[in-house]
């Protein structure tokens, strides 16, 4: 045990180090320190943090594991998972963090081997989920390595110390799960800082227009065709307004269009 803190200690030393060449805005600072306010209250061991896409997300994570290390635990083993499987999300989520938590970051395909081998027998840790909503039902991925771990069981976090942090844009059914939770769980909202566009923005200033169909395979009837031939045009139009090359994100559905 003795060992055990020593590792620990040394550990949060370096990550300290580390991470204190980081930078982050004082809006996410606010936030962090609104996090880790709650985690300073022992029985809290579950926190969903909602905040919109885009809006510095891993700068609070920074944040959150600066405080938490400095302020929460004197030493903890931090993860940063994710359902998503993704190695571009890993390697850019590596890239943002210390080094010294870069062989803690996993992504769906390494979860139930590499996480759940290294979390089985830890306690103090500290886990951050992004995009909580991905792979979180019952029959998927998420819930079956967190029952594999016993990273479901209340008793089991609570005497391990083991706390766990949710980021999401899109809560969805996650958090009415997370209510289950009552006293144990907090849910914090981050509201984006100065400058942030989002959805709703780039909508008011006319960026984002209705999906229209442009598969003129699915025309039944020439005014259909010449309907979906309009669409095309229209949307060249838009295109050509712009005098320098711009990227253009166009969402279609292979099934229905």
């Amino acid at each position: 045990m003795t060992d055990r803190l020593i590792d620990q200690q040394e550990y949060r030393r370096i990550a300290l180090e580390q991470i204190a060449e980081l930078s982050c805005s004082q809006e996410q600072i606010d936030a962090a320190e609104r996090i880790n306010d709650n985690f300073k209250n022992k029985s809290v061991i579950n926190q969903m943090v909602i905040r919109r896409t885009q809006s510095g997300k891993t700068g609070t994570i920074v944040a959150v594991i600066k405080m938490y290390l400095k302020d929460v635990s004197n030493g903890t083993d931090i993860f940063v998972i994710t359902g998503i499987s993704s190695i571009e999300w890993k390697t850019q989520t590596r890239e943002r963090l210390p080094n010294i938590l870069r062989d803690n970051v996993f992504h769906r395909v390494d979860l139930s081997t590499k996480f759940v081998a290294r979390i089985k027998s830890l306690t103090d840790v500290l886990i951050i989920i992004d995009e909580i909503q991905v792979a979180a039902s019952e029959s998927q991925t998420m819930h079956r390595v967190f029952a594999s771990a016993h990273l479901l069981d209340r008793n089991h976090l609570t005497s391990a110390n083991i706390r766990i942090l949710e980021f999401t844009a899109t809560p969805d059914g996650t958090l009415s799960d997370l209510q289950r939770w009552e006293d144990l769980a907090r849910i914090v909202f981050v509201m984006p800082g100065n400058g942030y566009i989002g959805a709703d923005q780039l909508l008011l200033k006319g960026k984002i227009k209705q999906y229209k169909s442009f598969n003129t395979q699915l025309a039944k009837s020439p005014s259909a065709l010449a309907l979906i031939l309009q669409n095309i045009q229209e949307l060249k139009e838009t295109i050509d307004r712009f005098e320098e090359p711009r990227y253009h994100f166009i969402r279609i559905s292979p099934y229905k269009t």
